[in-house]
């Protein structure tokens, strides 16, 4: 079950994650289960209308009438105490309040009452399926004048042509500064090789490859007018097929080897990753009880030996500390200013370490079924030309967070209460979902070490005896780890998680929203609680993973037991208190300034822009025959060529430095940014 135990719902829908279903359904079921009656439609009491229902019942004409599906105790129980009466029928359409673990059992939304209301919007997957949110957040600096790339790790959909062919340039770019990255790391290291009754030092990385991926990044930081100039246009800036041919063969973590043949494998679900890692346990046990277990030539390994790498590669020999040879130690500043160039340029290039890490993620899966890392090229492609093409590739964040050698993401409750105007709310706490296993990067295939889901963990053979330690609540016991941390570090945030990380998690669902106002249908009495994951980098930055659909509520931990009740009544007291749904379904527009915003108790919710939301419910919103009779009307000129003297002087228009812009951020004061920057500021400072 979902929960082990009481559930809050019947555990998390198979749409979570997707905003697909599938055919699985829901993970468990708890002793507060609907009330289900089998009793046939013959045998059913028909009724003409909500009102002939309650009438029937002797239910008083003015009480609301609910109706639930998924277990959810708590909510059942806060609207019982409201007065409310609940539908038992799961079927009848004879409802003010519908509550549902799946957006399929609230019905057909064209049917239903203008005064129904019902916890889903229509098209909710533009922001909750994989696919569409990629696409949604690609237009996001048209919506919010911020590029993505500042919050959402680059993500390509490969069903679409277009995005194949720049994931595959993203792809070949990124191992090129992998590359670099790894060779600045090594560059004073060899390895030592043993053959024909002798041992040589050979160089870690190959001059040539080298050099190859510093040219290549360097055309890449050629300016338009550099490029347009050229001979060659654009394709300039491409890596070319002869480039490719070379380095596509080169394992980076041994760079001086190529990779073994791709044979492609069949991934393995998270109960086969289980009795994989339980056997691998065990061997290694076996070799502990050896004081000097042999290598395979009989001997004790040597100090030093190298047998990481992701998929593919033999191990080498043993890995020393020596001069640079005189290649490398030439090529150090080179590639160093390069480097320094690409972090002022690209907003993720500390996302980008030395593995290229990628992760692959089934469009039309959930609860990380499927998901795979890798750094083999030809197995990115596999998911491109294979028959279950329906992928996403996302750049895997290489710098995490790790707390006690966990990697972690936060789940985070956000409630959307209406798209035009816009109402975001932010439920002002989380909880953070660890990794089974210890991080490790090298174990590219290892989910548990890289996978947060609880449908993963569930399957590791000590899950119930940690069952607790998978999960910390944010605003107390990761909060103080960042105390710790920053202040250990000498950060200028003595509090991170107050003055840095949650608020531009408030910014970064602001705006994810913003993406897809236009594109969800707006229906007056629908609101949707949804999941965002997000995951913190070494610098304290959040990055938003994916945003979930009917995101798990049960009681899978001690930490949840605690928070989803919490969240679910004040759910209520933002629908139904705060934004008067069931009470006034034709309710007028409220100020939403600090005045009511003081006096509404939204509970840990809060809501995000309000200005932004009074402004634009002051905007007249178009019917549709209005929308159709809208007319783009235009009319013609000529643009004459400027005089000389009127032309402005390239000396006389000011260049701004990157560098020195940043450099002036990083010394403004923390307090200053963080009130300029809090996605939930009161009044939107």
């Amino acid at each position: 079950g979902g929960g082990g135990g009481d559930t809050e719902s019947t555990g998390a829908s198979s749409a979570e994650a997707d905003g697909e279903e599938d055919a699985d359904g829901p993970r468990g079921s708890d002793g507060v289960s609907d009330r289900l009656y089998n009793a046939s439609a013959k045998a059913r009491v028909m009724y003409s209308d909500l009102a002939d229902w309650k009438k029937r019942h002797g239910v008083d004409p003015e009480t609301a009438v609910f109706q639930i599906q998924g277990g959810f105790p708590t909510l059942r129980k806060s609207l019982k105490a409201r007065g409310w009466v609940d539908n038992e029928d799961p079927d009848s359409p004879f409802w003010d309040f519908k509550y549902a673990i799946l957006k399929s059992k609230i019905g057909d939304f064209d049917k239903l009452d203008p005064s129904q209301v019902a916890n889903y919007f229509q098209r909710n997957s533009e922001y909750t399926a994989k696919r569409r949110l990629c696409a949604n957040l690609h237009n996001c600096v048209w919506c919010t004048d911020v590029d993505c790339d500042n919050f959402f790790p680059m993500c390509f959909d490969l069903t679409s042509p277009a995005e194949v062919e720049d994931f595959e340039e993203t792809f070949k770019f990124s191992k090129c500064i992998a590359l670099l990255k790894r060779f600045l790391s090594q560059v004073n290291r060899t390895r030592v090789v043993r053959g024909a009754g002798r041992t040589t030092k050979v160089p870690m990385h190959r001059q040539d490859v080298i050099e190859m991926a510093l040219r290549i990044c360097e055309r890449k930081l050629l300016g338009i007018d550099e490029v347009i100039a050229h001979d060659a246009g654009t394709e300039l800036q491409r890596v070319t097929a002869a480039e490719w041919e070379v380095l596509v063969t080169i394992d980076i973590v041994r760079p001086s080897k190529p990779y073994k043949p791709y044979v492609r494998k069949a991934k393995l679900t998270a109960a086969e990753q289980n009795k994989k890692n339980q056997k691998k346990k065990k061997k290694v046990d076996e070799l502990d009880d050896d004081p000097e277990p042999a290598g395979d030539d009989g001997q004790p390994p040597a100090a030093g030996e190298d047998d990481e790498g992701p998929e593919g590669g033999a191990a080498g020999g043993p890995v020393t500390d020596g001069k640079a040879d005189p290649w490398a130690e030439d090529l150090v500043p080179h590639v160093e200013q390069v480097l320094a160039q690409w972090k002022v340029k690209h907003p993720q290039f500390d996302l980008m370490g030395e593995r290229n890490l990628w992760i692959l993620k089934p469009g039309g899966k959930s609860r990380g079924r499927g998901i795979f890392v890798t750094a083999r090229f030809e197995e990115a492609q596999d998911c491109i030309t294979g028959a279950e093409s329906m992928w996403v590739a996302q750049k895997y964040i290489e710098n995490p967070q790790i707390v006690h050698g966990k990697k972690f993401d936060i789940r985070q409750w956000v409630l959307i209460t209406s798209w035009n105007p816009l109402a975001v709310w932010f439920y002002n706490n989380a909880y953070v979902r660890f990794s089974f296993d210890d991080y490790d990067a090298k174990a590219a295939s290892n989910s548990f070490a890289h996978l947060t889901n609880y449908s993963i963990a569930k399957y590791a053979s000590d899950f119930d005896e940690k069952r607790d330690d998978t999960m910390w609540e944010c605003d107390t016991e990761y909060r103080e780890w960042l105390k710790e941390v920053a202040q250990a570090e000498g950060s200028r945030y003595e509090d991170p998680w107050a003055q840095k990380i949650q608020p531009q998690m408030k910014r970064i669902a602001y705006w994810a929203m913003q993406c897809v106002q236009d594109d969800v249908t707006q229906r007056k009495n629908s609101f949707e609680l949804v999941g965002f994951d997000y995951m913190v980098d070494t610098n304290f930055n959040a990055w938003l993973i994916e945003i979930n659909s009917s995101p798990d509520l049960s009681y899978s931990t001690s930490t949840t037991r605690k928070l989803v009740p919490q969240v679910l009544e004040d759910l209520l007291k933002v629908v139904v208190d705060c934004e008067g749904f069931v009470r006034d379904p034709q309710r007028r527009p409220r100020p939403w300034g600090k005045k009511l915003l003081a006096k509404c108790d939204s509970g840990l919710f809060e809501l995000l822009q309000p200005v932004r939301r009074r402004k634009e419910q002051k905007m007249k919103q178009l019917t549709q025959n209005e929308l159709a009779s809208l007319v783009l009307a235009g009319k013609g000129m000529s643009l004459a060529k400027p005089k000389r003297q009127d032309a402005a002087k390239v000396a006389d228009v000011p260049v701004m430095d990157a560098a020195d812009l940043l450099a002036a951020a990083d010394d403004e004061p923390v307090a200053e940014e963080a009130d300029a920057t809090s996605g939930g500021s009161d009044e939107d400072a």
